[in-house]
């Protein structure tokens, strides 16, 4: 879910500042992740520093034994707020090694849970109850396993027992590709994330400002096209109902239309390794409007609009945020930077999802995925003169104008 607070929209309008870049509510089994705009992109810098430093500058993992073919394991301890958060060392992973992470006794609050590869890379996470857990077959070799324990935000933490189950030599799950269908017809009684229903009319661009009337069909082809660029290296298949009835068979929404208050994109969930085919995702068009200030040309708005829903698929085959404002599926930029062209980069993780490592979002998405079977001679996009110039103007805007608005990432679980 991506929010816009009254107060943000009102310095917009006075100010002609920045916007809130969007947020992404999303649920990991209970969890939900919620952006707010209370972040700028110069706090947005600090901490994707912060979460970049090396390992040797984190607290130590605690050191256990490599575990033999088939074994059960106990991890024991205790983690504080404000960040806290341990490490354990599993050893060696080869492809095919399955990790099971449970409760052996009720926890007395919740835990994150996560795994990290030898380069402290996230490959799976999980909001950890008393009736969760934790289960991953790695997809390729590490020379190092971790497995990470921290409080969800805005909690105490406490002790903690869980239970590692291991075996070696297991099927790899394949990936799974995802086949996308852009909805610019409008919806009835659209339900997403278990909100109230939302009916709304077909995409107009004078839905966001009447600057952008007649652009309409501009804006969704810019928005088609980017969107196909993103997912170009992927086996996504991308499509939009001005081209294609909806498909038979497996597909995941992204509707454009109507409004919720505060949000400017939703999705059902964060859906680990895609393991469902069939969801939704929104992109609140309406909620654009106090980005007017901007005074964006039309193909630049398609391409906020753009981000803002690659960023919710991101979430829907299983992507969580980061902290560089390069990548698709960062928290921490301003609403000029949304209005860039990002790309799938990677970064280290937004300190709610886990509070150290990273999430390397191209290999992910292949693990996912797969690879596109018919890539392009090059998948990378070609800047017009025109997109450097306006890079160049907004630079300069973030360096010279000290109203700034970015976003963060907050959790709220069900």
């Amino acid at each position: 879910m991506r929010q816009l607070s009254s107060s943000l929209i009102a310095l917009l309008i006075a100010t002609m500042a920045f916007g809130c870049a969007p947020e992404a509510l999303f649920p990991d089994d209970p969890d939900a992740d919620a952006l707010t705009a209370v972040l700028s992109a110069a706090e947005g810098s600090e901490s994707s520093q912060e979460n970049s430093s090396s390992p040797a500058n984190q607290p130590a993992p605690d050191e256990t034994p490599p575990p033999p073919s088939d074994t059960t394991r106990y991890f024991n301890g205790s983690v504080g707020g404000g960040g806290d958060y341990r490490l354990f060392e599993l050893g060696r992973g080869t492809i095919g090694d399955e990790w099971v992470i449970n409760l052996p006794n009720p926890l007395s609050s919740p835990f994150v849970v996560v795994l990290l590869d030898e380069n402290q890379s996230m490959l799976m996470r999980t909001y950890m109850t008393y009736n969760s857990s934790l289960h991953h077959v790695l997809r390729e070799d590490t020379g190092q396993l971790y497995l990470g324990i921290m409080p969800p935000a805005g909690s105490n933490g406490g002790g903690f027992r869980l239970k590692g189950t291991f075996k070696t030599a297991q099927s790899v799950p394949a990936p799974r590709p995802q086949v996308v269908w852009l909805n610019f017809d409008g919806g009835t009684d659209v339900r997403v994330h278990h909100r109230d229903p939302l009916s709304f009319g077909p995409f107009d661009g004078t839905q966001i400002d009447e600057d952008y009337a007649g652009h309409t069909q501009e804006m969704k082809d810019v928005i088609l096209e980017q969107m196909q660029a993103d997912y170009a290296p992927y086996n996504v298949m991308i499509l939009s109902s001005d081209d294609t009835p909806f498909p038979t068979g497996d597909c995941s929404i992204i509707h454009f239309g109507g409004a919720e208050p505060g949000l400017l994109g939703l999705a059902d969930n964060v859906d680990n390794y895609n393991g469902r085919l069939t969801q939704n995702a929104c992109v609140y068009v309406e909620n654009f409007a106090p980005y007017w200030t901007m005074r964006l040309e039309p193909d630049e708005m398609a391409v906020m609009v753009a981000n803002v829903a690659s960023h919710e698929l991101g979430h829907l085959l299983g992507l969580y945020h980061t902290v560089d404002p390069d990548d698709l599926m960062d928290t921490t930029g301003s609403a000029w930077d949304l209005a860039e062209d990002q790309g799938f980069v990677g970064g280290p993780l937004e300190p709610t999802v886990f509070a150290t490592g990273w999430e390397d979002t191209p290999a992910l998405l292949e693990a996912i995925v797969g690879p596109n079977p018919n890539p392009q001679k090059d998948g990378t996009r070609e800047k017009s003169a025109k997109a450097a110039t306006y890079k160049a103007i907004r630079r300069f805007a973030q360096e010279e104008i000290s109203s700034k608005c970015g976003t963060c990432l907050s959790l709220a679980y069900e």
